[in-house]
């Protein structure tokens, strides 16, 4: 494969990429409940070496709020609830952009 070509798949794969994450949804404005939710996420060693407090919210937060289990993190259900509730009214309306 040529120099060129592969510097256009980089640039398309950059582009894809940045594309989805700006569609991505805010974090939620955290409550009780959220914050019940990020504090199982730090206790299971996300952020820090797992990506920081983006990382946090990505690959834990993010994934508990939308129903999916995330591996090490145990949280009560009704903060999960409560949790999916805020965000969900953060989101209302906003076509997933984050109420921007």
């Amino acid at each position: 494969m040529s120099q060129s070509c592969i510097i256009r798949l980089i640039s398309l794969a950059t582009l894809t990429l940045l594309a989805w994450v700006d569609s991505a949804p805010a974090a939620p404005r955290e409550g009780p409940s959220c914050r019940a939710v990020r504090q199982a996420c730090l206790s299971a060693g996300f952020g820090g070496r797992k990506g920081g407090v983006a990382g946090v919210y990505a690959q834990c937060l993010r994934p508990i709020i939308l129903g999916q289990p995330v591996t090490g993190v145990a949280v009560k259900p009704e903060d999960v609830n409560a949790c999916r509730a805020r965000f969900e009214a953060k989101h209302a309306g906003s076509g997933g952009k984050g109420g921007k």
